[in-house]
């Protein structure tokens, strides 16, 4: 008899499945696929390069961060990892929102 038997534990951790993840890392390859000649891109287009990679990786490092081979504290460092750039893409989303062309012009 086990205790686990109806046990997800994507259900507690909010990890994605693997066909989620492996979709994830298609998406990734696309992307990696689109390529930019040196000197062509903008700040801005890295940093809207950077926030779709992570998106891509993110169930995936969700899933490490949930593996309890991995050790606590490696699983708290991409934890944090994931929270913290995440909370950087919202505020330049926030931002990006925010942001309107010419609008300090208008007084």
């Amino acid at each position: 008899m086990t205790t686990m038997e109806n046990h997800n534990p994507n259900a507690e951790t909010g990890s994605a499945s693997w066909p989620q993840i492996d979709a994830a890392v298609q998406r990734i390859k696309a992307i990696d696929q689109e390529g930019v000649l040196p000197g062509e891109e903008t700040p801005e287009g890295r940093i809207e390069r950077f926030l779709r990679l992570f998106e891509g990786v993110k169930p995936l490092l969700t899933a490490i961060a949930s593996l309890v081979i991995i050790p606590r504290g490696w699983r708290t460092a991409v934890s944090t990892f994931i929270k913290a750039v995440q909370a950087v893409a919202d505020d330049l989303a926030n931002l990006a929102d925010d942001f309107k062309a010419g609008k300090d012009l208008s007084s």
